[in-house]
């Protein structure tokens, strides 16, 4: 990804924390393997379930995209998904 990559050579200080909903371990691995550098939660990590929850991520959505921006004290600042039903 072209501007995770020029944000970061900017010294611009963020991260990226993946987490999956992937149905298999391997889709999971596969689909990480291509990510730049980001951080991930473990395949079934119960903390990717929290999140879900919190973020009003609903289980009969299927999310195709989903990006949420949060301060350095975890105060969410901006939500975007996209899903269909």
């Amino acid at each position: 990804m072209l501007t995770y990559d020029k944000l970061k050579a900017d010294g611009k200080n963020f991260e990226i924390l993946f987490i999956s909903s992937d149905r298999s371990e391997s889709s999971f691995t596969e689909y990480y393997g291509t990510m730049p550098g980001w951080f991930a939660l473990p395949y079934k990590d119960e903390r990717c379930i929290q999140l879900t929850r919190l973020f009003g991520i609903q289980g009969k959505m299927l999310i195709l995209s989903s990006v949420h921006i949060l301060s350095s004290d975890f105060i969410p600042l901006l939500s975007v998904g996209i899903g269909t039903n």
